[in-house]
């Protein structure tokens, strides 16, 4: 797999030597207006990426990057989709940069009802065992109104990745071309024939049709992944590189993998209940290593107190 991965993406840059090659006048002609930044900024480091809204990470990954494939991966319940969706409205409604959120699992009526309800820290849930006040429902409004104001696009078509980023590459063509797209767990096919073999084969074309939507169209890619059950049989259950699923494809074309563990998912009595662990486990653009956040009630995530 790994000797493979150029032959199934090529870069689409044409440098100024030839084909592909670039001189080092050329590129530091492009990283010399980075520099004047720096300059202007005192010697303080601006981020060269998109800035996902945590503090934290991006000074720690420098940002999401063009042609950027970002795994955010985690077992169910430590919060990844809330994370993601922290991302998507911090992009959107704040930077008021476009963002592409391919839906696989979830209608996007569904989605955007269950943002929405993220953003203004309500619950909707009918099982909850209690209705919205007033205050509850002007606060859900109110997100509504500055969700419905951003240019957030939602697409909830397929869960083939080859359509995926087929319509990618449209809206990458289009007046509504992106800055950042993301694409929701997409599960892999299994044949019944062929089992295990047939899974694999599934995963490894999945994640080259995700890792071609960032190459192809040279924007940042964030995938949510699972981690492998293998993790739920060890003492300690942080997550490794190795637990990543279907490895043979994520984590070979992943530039970054983020991972999120709660200790309250397997340790109830824990004095951390309210903390998130984010760890970077991979990085080509920043460091590794992870830092702490506060996790709301409803899921929101922030900086722990100084």
């Amino acid at each position: 797999m790994a000797a493979n991965k150029s032959v199934h993406i090529q870069r689409q840059d044409v440098g100024d030597v030839c084909g592909g090659s670039f001189s080092s006048a050329q590129i530091m002609s492009e990283l010399l207006p980075h520099f004047e930044k720096m300059r202007e900024a005192g010697g303080g480091m601006p981020l060269s990426g998109l800035s996902s809204g945590f503090k934290d990470l991006d000074w720690m990954i420098d940002g999401f990057h063009p042609g950027e494939l970002i795994v955010i991966a985690a077992r169910p319940g430590m919060g990844k989709r809330q994370f993601v969706w922290q991302i998507a409205m911090h992009v959107a409604c704040e930077l008021q940069q476009s963002v592409a959120y391919f839906s696989t699992t979830t209608s996007r009526a569904v989605l955007l009802k269950n943002m929405t309800a993220f953003a203004a820290q309500v619950d909707l849930n009918p099982l909850g065992g209690s209705q919205p006040n007033e205050k509850a429902w002007q606060c859900f409004t109110s997100a509504a109104q500055k969700i419905a104001n951003s240019p957030l696009i939602i697409n909830d078509s397929s869960a083939d990745p080859g359509v995926i980023r087929k319509e990618a590459k449209l809206l990458c063509e289009s007046d509504h071309a992106p800055s950042l797209v993301i694409v929701d767990k997409i599960p892999a096919q299994i044949d019944k024939n062929n089992g295990i073999h047939s899974r694999c084969k599934s995963m490894s074309n999945m994640s080259a049709d995700i890792y071609r939507i960032a190459r192809d169209n040279g924007i940042p890619v964030i995938a949510l992944a699972s981690i492998s059950r293998d993790v739920e049989s060890r003492k300690c259950k942080y997550p490794l590189l190795t637990d990543l699923a279907s490895a043979d494809g994520l984590r070979w074309y992943a530039d970054t993998v983020i991972t999120l563990y709660r200790d309250v998912v397997y340790n109830r009595d824990t004095n951390e209940k309210d903390t998130t662990h984010i760890t970077i486990l991979k990085s080509f653009y920043g460091s590794g290593g992870g830092f702490d956040l506060h996790r709301s009630g409803y899921g929101k995530f922030a900086s722990l107190p100084v």
